[in-house]
């Protein structure tokens, strides 16, 4: 069953309208018909809605049910990716909204590859948003994760929040300290292409950041990120 975010609420007769792109989408790519069924996210409540009306400039929904269920981890998981050149920040972003994280900020580093202009960071983002929304359509996510826009590790801070960053030089496991800390907020980050060179690390150990190994082996960035996000949602989240 197809799932779209909107703004606007039911009215007293239970009609929800749906206007904009998604009445472009629904009306001329999927072609929707009377009596479909499909699910809308408005106000953090879950409809179940069946097409009653189409037309021009929108398309008008009765509320059949209203899904109680939660697709929300306990955990809230605020994912800083070292940011990746080509399409692999992409890929990344698209998968920790499936993992269900909540809020995703870009991160530039020493070794980041990519240099964003002046004048793209914002279309940048509105891409983002995009990925981010289907990601969330697809996985039905009860609310659309955040994406912030990029900050240097000069400007991050993360002093009075509990947070975690994955070093391939620390001895210290993910596992052990899961095992020791009670968490239900907490902040991930994860280098680009190359890592983190010591120094940052250092700066992130005096913010409060605890650095950990996720194995003896080396991860890409995509790999670390998607792999470190999913033992979290086993042992602290929903994903079990």
């Amino acid at each position: 069953m197809y799932r779209f975010f909107s703004e606007n609420i039911p009215d007293e007769k239970g009609i929800i309208v749906i206007d904009g792109p998604d009445h472009n989408h629904l009306k001329n790519s999927l072609r929707i018909r009377i009596s479909e069924k499909i699910q809308i996210v408005s106000n953090d409540i879950i409809y179940d809605v069946e097409i009653s009306e189409i037309l021009e400039d929108c398309i008008k929904t009765k509320i059949i049910n209203i899904d109680e269920k939660s697709y929300e981890s306990p955990l809230s998981i605020h994912l800083y990716q070292g940011y990746c050149k080509g399409d692999k920040m992409d890929f990344i972003i698209q998968k920790a909204v499936e993992l269900g994280v909540d809020e995703i900020t870009p991160l530039l580093t020493n070794r980041t590859v990519v240099k964003i202009k002046e004048g793209k960071a914002q279309s940048k983002i509105k891409r983002f948003e995009k990925i981010i929304e289907e990601a969330a359509k697809q996985s039905k996510r009860k609310n659309i994760p955040i994406i912030h826009p990029p900050l240097s590790l000069g400007q991050l801070e993360v002093q009075d929040e509990y947070t975690i960053v994955a070093y391939e030089e620390e001895e210290e496991s993910l596992k052990t300290i899961l095992e020791t800390d009670s968490i239900n907020s907490v902040n991930v980050i994860i280098g680009p292409e190359g890592g983190f060179e010591k120094e940052e690390i250092e700066k992130l150990q005096g913010m409060g950041a605890r650095s950990v190994s996720i194995g003896n082996r080396i991860l890409r960035a995509e790999t670390a990120a998607l792999a470190l996000l999913s033992i979290l949602q086993y042992e602290k989240g929903d994903l079990n």
